[in-house]
């Protein structure tokens, strides 16, 4: 059997999360980074994870890929803690606990790694999971994780982003895919790469190239000649694209949803092997 890593927990320090908070937790205290890279601190109290961006769709990875088994690993110090899995299905309207799953943490000022099999799926839309704190939780590192058996599909990402004066919006983007994706530890490491094609001719090319991002300066194409000037530069790079990811240029992109695009076209089914897979603005 192999292992794979198909989506990280998410706490990020970001607009969004500080905008919308309970897309990624709802906590009965505060969740708040802390002054070390990578490591957020959970108060005391319940903090449920079944959340939009922190909950594993089992149904649509037992559905699309070839994923058979699933856990959660986390990393956590601190306070004395329980942990549980928890579940939703097509019906429910809040999330249940996963009987016999909950797990009794000690206190400890040493990192605890704690790894969860997610058990039976079948018939689960999601599964999740919530932290009872008796005090401040630190927690880093944490993530989802399948097994499957085989390998997984050998996966050449390229993203393809059209832009015309929106120089604001594509550099943070362009920044955010550079250190949080392409610089990024995983499977998906030397395996994404930017292509920002430049209709305003407005963007420092040769100081926003580097690291995974490639600036294409190019006549006012429009949109679609824009689209096809990126996809045959993701065509003609070293290792050519199995597949390309368009962008808009106005959006605020979020880095874990391309790692997590990347985990699912490497797990696909053969009958999904050549389906789109559709991407949506949140707001």
């Amino acid at each position: 059997m192999t292992t794979f890593k198909i989506a990280n927990v998410l706490l990020e320090d970001s607009r969004q999360f500080h905008e919308a908070p309970t897309l990624y937790v709802r906590a009965s205290s505060f969740v708040t980074p802390t002054e070390e890279d990578g490591v957020w601190c959970i108060g005391k109290g319940s903090c449920d994870f079944t959340t939009f961006f922190n909950a594993l769709s089992v149904g649509k990875w037992l559905e699309y890929t070839v994923a058979e088994r699933f856990w959660l690993h986390l990393e956590l110090r601190g306070a004395a803690c329980s942990v549980a899995l928890t579940r939703a299905g097509r019906l429910d309207s809040a999330p249940r606990e996963v009987e016999g799953s909950r797990v009794e943490l000690a206190t400890s000022d040493s990192w605890r790694e704690l790894d969860l099999p997610l058990g039976d799926c079948a018939g689960d839309v999601l599964r999740g999971f919530v932290v009872e704190a008796a005090g401040d939780v630190l927690v880093r590192g944490s993530h989802y994780a399948a097994e499957l058996a085989g390998e997984p599909r050998e996966v050449e990402l390229a993203l393809a982003t059209t832009t015309f004066r929106k120089e604001s919006f594509v550099e943070r983007n362009a920044r955010a895919v550079r250190e949080r994706v392409a610089g990024a530890a995983g499977p998906h490491a030397g395996h994404v790469t930017m292509h920002v094609v430049d209709n305003g001719r407005t963007l420092d090319a040769r100081a926003l190239s580097g690291g995974g991002v490639v600036v294409h300066p190019n006549p006012n194409a429009g949109g679609a000649g824009g689209f096809a000037r990126g996809m045959m530069e993701a065509m003609a790079q070293e290792r050519p694209a199995t597949h390309v990811l368009l962008m808009d240029d106005d959006v605020e992109v979020s880095p874990e949803s391309i790692l997590r695009t990347f985990s699912l076209l490497s797990l696909l089914r053969d009958e999904w092997s050549d389906a789109f897979v559709s991407g949506a603005m949140m707001s």
